[in-house]
């Protein structure tokens, strides 16, 4: 869940006063059962924020004795749920699909796989992010655009 909480924090920050203007929903996923329950309780011991800035933890987190509790705004952004990205097609449409260091742990075939349902579940203009140490491999990495490939970002054109 940090992830999906940092995005939110994110977006919450460089859109400010305007945030109310745009309907955000993050949806983070994941395989496990455990993982996903405790994603969505957002609850973090105090080292697990160690190098995040005083001004974000006192907007965004509620200190409940030895840990802290991501704030109810960001949890309500923010839904888990339960994918297996190999066996599952994605069925909705989004503007961001962040993928990182997931797709090293997997076959070249399967991670290009991946790519393409990844490729699908954009929509036009969309954002794909990697991690720095994988590629767009075979057909997929003709289907999207590189818009910073330093930072594996990537754009959905067609």
């Amino acid at each position: 869940g940090e992830e999906a909480y940092s995005l939110a924090i994110l977006l919450h920050r460089v859109l400010g006063k305007d945030f109310d203007r745009y309907r955000i929903s993050i949806i983070g996923t994941d395989i496990d059962n455990l993982s996903l329950e405790k994603a969505r309780k957002g609850v973090y011991c105090e080292n697990v924020l160690k190098n995040v800035d005083a001004s974000i933890i006192k907007s965004y987190f509620v200190r409940q004795g030895e840990t802290y509790q991501v704030s109810d705004q960001l949890r309500s952004m923010i839904r888990f749920q339960r994918h297996d990205m190999i066996s599952e097609s994605c069925t909705n449409r989004f503007d961001l699909i962040i993928c990182r260091n997931v797709m090293i742990y997997f076959k070249k075939e399967i991670q290009e796989h991946l790519q393409l349902n990844f490729h699908q579940a954009l929509n036009r203009g969309g954002f794909f992010v990697i991690g720095k140490a994988e590629t767009l491999l075979g057909t997929a990495s003709t289907r999207f655009k590189p818009y910073n490939a330093r930072e594996r970002l990537y754009i959905k054109e067609t």
